[in-house]
C-alpha cells in the first residue's frame, strides 16, 4: 500500500515523498521514501529505535527534520472500556527525526500523557486491541512545539512550556461557539495563535453533520478558543474519515474531503473556485507546482 504521496522541500531541494507498507485497519506499519525530481529514491526514512512508521504523517521542516507517527502496541488492562485485563493498546508516538543522520530529536508518547479512557471510540465487541487515540497529524508551531491531532479523542494537543488541549472530554481551553471538533484531521498553525483543522464532524464513527475547514484562534494566556473562520462545501459534504486543507499563497485554501471524494479550492473570501470529484476518497490533497 502507498499513501500520502506529495511534493515537499528538503534543504532547498524539491522532493517527492510517500509512505509504503501495510495499512490494515487504517494503522500503518512501513517506511517513508524521498525521491528527487527524476524519481530516484534518495532517502529511506523510519522513526528509528525499532519503531515502524505510520502512514498518517511525514512532514519535512525547512531545517532538515521530519515529523513521523508510530503506532506501538503495548499491553494494557482494558477493563475500564469493557475489554479484557490482558488486552493491547495502540500507543501513538510522535517523533521528530533528523533526516540526514536518522537520529530522533524528540519523542512524545500519547499513553504517557493521555488516559485511554479519554477516547470516544467504543472498543469493538469481542476485541482485545484498542485504538484509543488514532493520532493522524503532527506539525510544529512557530516556537517548535508539537501540535497533534487525535481522531478518536476528538482533540488537538499542543506540547511545550504552555501546553493546551482543544476539544475532547476535558479541554483545557474554554471552547467558544463553533469551536467544537470531532474526528478531525490535519491540524496546522497558520500563524502564532491560529490553528486550521479539517473538522470531519464525526464521533465514534457517527456522522454529526457537515464537515468543514475551521480556523480557531487560541489565546494561551486566557485559555480560550475562538472561531475566526469556517468553510463548508456547497454540496454539504460529510466525511467520516480522512481529509485535509492547506493554505495557498493567494490567501485561499485547497484540500481534500476524505471519504467524500472531492478535492476543492476556495478563495480568500471562502468562495468555491475549483472542485473535482474523484473515483474514491483521498487521505490528503495538495496543490503545487512540480518540479
Amino acid at each position: 500500500m502507498v499513501a500520502d504521496f506529495r511534493a515537499q522541500t528538503y534543504r532547498g531541494r524539491k522532493v517527492l515523498t510517500w509512505w509504503q507498507g501495510d495499512g490494515t485497519n487504517g494503522i500503518g506499519s512501513g517506511v517513508h521514501y524521498m525521491a528527487d525530481t527524476r524519481g530516484r529514491i534518495i532517502k529511506r526514512v523510519t522513526a528509528g529505535a525499532g519503531l515502524t512508521s505510520d502512514l498518517h504523517e511525514f512532514q519535512l521542516t525547512p531545517d532538515g527534520r521530519v515529523l513521523i507517527i508510530s503506532y506501538v502496541p503495548v499491553p494494557a488492562d482494558l477493563t475500564p472500556v469493557g475489554g479484557p485485563r490482558n488486552g493491547t493498546l495502540f500507543d501513538c508516538v510522535a517523533s521528530v527525526i533528523d533526516v540526514a543522520s536518522g537520529r530522533a530529536l524528540t519523542r512524545w508518547s500519547t499513553r504517557a500523557h493521555v488516559p485511554f479512557t479519554e477516547s470516544t471510540m467504543p472498543l469493538a465487541a469481542g476485541s482485545s486491541t484498542y485504538d484509543a487515540y488514532h493520532m493522524n497529524s503532527v506539525s510544529l508551531d512557530p516556537s517548535g512545539n508539537l501540535l497533534m491531532s487525535f481522531r478518536n479523542i476528538n482533540a488537538v494537543i499542543r506540547t511545550g512550556r504552555v501546553n493546551w488541549q482543544l476539544g475532547g472530554k476535558h479541554p483545557t481551553l474554554a471552547m467558544g461557539p463553533g469551536t467544537s471538533i470531532a474526528g478531525q484531521h490535519d491540524a496546522q498553525f497558520t500563524d502564532a495563535n491560529t490553528v486550521r483543522v479539517f473538522n470531519n464532524n464525526e464521533d465514534g464513527n457517527n456522522q454529526l453533520g457537515y464537515s468543514s475547514i475551521k480556523w480557531i484562534r487560541i489565546d494561551p494566556a486566557r485559555r480560550t478558543a475562538r472561531l475566526v473562520g469556517a468553510t463548508t462545501h456547497p454540496a454539504g459534504l460529510a466525511s467520516l474519515a480522512m481529509g485535509n486543507a492547506h493554505g495557498l499563497s493567494n490567501g485561499g485554501v485547497f484540500g481534500g474531503w476524505g471519504s467524500s471524494p472531492h478535492i476543492s479550492e476556495f478563495s480568500r473570501s471562502g468562495e468555491l473556485v475549483y472542485d473535482a470529484t474523484l473515483p474514491v476518497g483521498t487521505y490528503r490533497a495538495y496543490l503545487g507546482a512540480w518540479p
